[in-house]
């Protein structure tokens, strides 16, 4: 009998909704959730696939599951998600002990193929939808399976959380050269606002204080409703307005193609909404900007960059950047560099480039630049942003900062510069504008709003002293 279940999660924020949903659904058939996979007797990795490196981490678990399942066949082994959609059988070829392969538009699946596996533990089930590239636009979302109900499953659980993902979009129509995503998650599809509201009402009555609503792109939400279309920034004033006893709303990943005024107007004029913004650049060059295909050059997105600080002075803002793309010279790279000073972001996701199969850019690009030079370029940004978030950081020194506490550790060692309870808990907890803070206090104010003041900044972290909890 197979009941236990283990799962292990790569990637996104969409991933980790996923691995959350496919876990309480598991719970529903009968299957008991473990933390370790050697407590297991299924086995199941969420994977992603937008850099080499994640899939490589399940391909190093797999070999090692090999020689487990060697010598205790019982065992159940699953790869769900992106990277199972992108690759299909191609896993199989030096995994041949792997039971079933999944696509992420169809986890809900996943009790009945386990199902499946127990009857017969050497066939190999495969779920795909084998996206096409470029050719996927012209079927639209008709051929796309409506997840909106496994969505919801979360509403008839008892669990209490005090933060929650809700989807409200997935898949992606923007074909950057570089990206994967439109073959793996498929085109945009977007949720009826009803069903997205009726979530938010069961998470929040259950005690949720901050809904982080998730999108590949997630400002190009649109969904026509008894012909009236409902924009993003529609629905971001309507979760606002009809939910009042939810406490912050964020929102990620945006793309600042198409970015609109009208957001920027509702996050301004509703104090819910969290002054934090998610907006990749990629690159500081528009030669390579145009190659990867992001629709948009510097100066565009300068100019939307100035309307958000004017727009909103307090706002956080997060980016991402690739170095080493095809083609990138020094003079490219030192661009990216110059925009880094420029735009000073609170914070900047850096990846070296990595080729994947397929894209656009694996097809008419050659990855002609060295790891040692990805490397050199990735630390040089690394370098120079860590200076910046410092910056950033000590901006907040003296002052007094709203946290929602998420969790709480013990500490063996105490900074003799910093005090702290007898009982040694640190808590940790997170600003409207996701600046993460340390503080001293109680396991029992997890879920909590607490005042505190900042009083030390390293590097590495940002402390304070609790002055009040709400």
């Amino acid at each position: 009998m197979y009941n236990s279940v283990f799962i292990e999660t790569f990637g996104c924020q969409m991933n980790v909704l996923d691995s959350e949903l496919v876990k309480i659904n598991l719970k529903k058939s009968g299957y008991k959730v473990v933390n370790h996979n050697m407590k297991a007797d299924i086995i199941l990795y969420n994977s992603c696939s937008v850099r080499s490196l994640s899939e490589k981490k399940i391909i190093s678990r797999l070999g090692h599951l090999k020689k487990r399942k060697k010598n205790k066949n019982e065992i159940i082994i699953g790869i769900l998600g992106c990277m199972a959609e992108r690759r299909g059988k191609n896993i199989l070829k030096n995994n041949k002990h792997i039971n079933f392969l999944v696509g992420p538009n169809h986890i809900d699946e996943i009790p009945d193929l386990l199902k499946k596996a127990e009857k017969n533990i050497k066939n190999v089930n495969i779920v795909l939808d084998k996206f096409k590239e470029r050719n996927i636009k012209k079927k639209g979302n008709s051929f796309l399976k409506d997840l909106n109900v496994f969505d919801t499953v979360r509403n008839n659980t008892k669990k209490k959380n005090f933060k929650a993902f809700v989807r409200i979009t997935k898949g992606c129509n923007n074909f950057c050269s570089f990206c994967v995503v439109p073959q793996t998650r498929g085109p945009e599809y977007h949720k009826d606002p009803d069903v997205i509201l009726k979530e938010i009402f069961h998470l929040v009555e259950k005690g949720v204080k901050e809904v982080i609503l998730l999108g590949q792109t997630i400002n190009h939400y649109s969904f026509i409703k008894n012909n009236i279309r409902i924009s993003f920034a529609d629905l971001l004033d309507q979760i606002h307005k009809e939910v009042p006893n939810l406490l912050r709303i964020r929102f990620l990943t945006s793309h600042p193609k198409n970015f609109s005024d009208k957001i920027l107007k509702v996050m301004s004029s509703n104090d819910r909404i969290c002054n934090y913004l998610h907006i990749p650049l990629q690159s500081g060059s528009n030669r390579i900007l145009k190659l990867m295909n992001r629709g948009y050059k510097v100066e565009d997105y300068l100019c939307l960059i100035n309307k958000v600080k004017k727009k909103i002075p307090s706002i956080s803002i997060f980016g991402d950047m690739i170095v080493g793309f095809p083609s990138e010279t020094n003079e490219d790279f030192q661009k990216s560099l110059n925009l880094l000073k420029l735009i000073k972001y609170r914070n900047v996701f850096i990846f070296k480039y990595s080729e994947r199969s397929n894209t656009i850019a694996s097809k008419y690009f050659i990855d002609d630049i060295t790891i040692n030079i990805k490397k050199e370029r990735h630390e040089l940004m690394l370098k120079l942003q860590r200076k910046i978030t410092l910056s950033k950081k000590y901006e907040l020194m003296g002052k007094k900062v709203l946290v929602l506490v998420e969790k709480s550790f013990k500490i063996e060692q105490v900074d003799n510069n910093l005090v702290f309870m007898k009982q040694k808990i640190i808590l940790s907890g997170r600003t409207m504008g996701n600046d993460i803070i340390h503080f001293n206090g109680f396991h029992s104010m997890i879920g909590q709003t607490a005042l505190v003041k900042i009083t030390k900044i390293n590097d590495l972290m940002i402390f304070g002293n609790l002055v009040k909890v709400f």
